[in-house]
C-alpha cells in the first residue's frame, strides 16, 4: 500500500440500447466520483505523511545537533 502509484480502473461494456447506456452512464459516473474521491483522499494521506515524515528528520537532525 505504502509504494502504490497508479489508480486502479475498470472498464465498462459499451452499449447502443438507450436505457442501458444510461444505466451504464450512471454506474460509469459513480465510478469515476468515487474514483476521484479516493485518490484526493489518498492524495491528501500522502502529503500528511511526508509532511510528518519531514518534521520527525528535522527534530532527528535538531537532536542530533545538539
Amino acid at each position: 500500500d505504502r509504494d502504490v502509484t497508479g489508480v486502479q480502473t475498470c472498464a465498462l461494456p459499451i452499449s447502443h440500447n438507450t436505457k442501458h447506456s444510461r444505466a451504464s452512464l450512471q454506474t460509469s459516473r459513480r465510478v469515476l466520483n468515487a474514483t476521484a474521491k479516493y485518490t484526493a483522499e489518498f492524495l491528501r494521506f500522502h502529503q500528511v505523511s511526508q509532511m510528518a515524515i519531514n518534521i520527525e528528520q528535522a527534530y532527528d537532525r535538531a537532536i542530533t545537533l545538539g
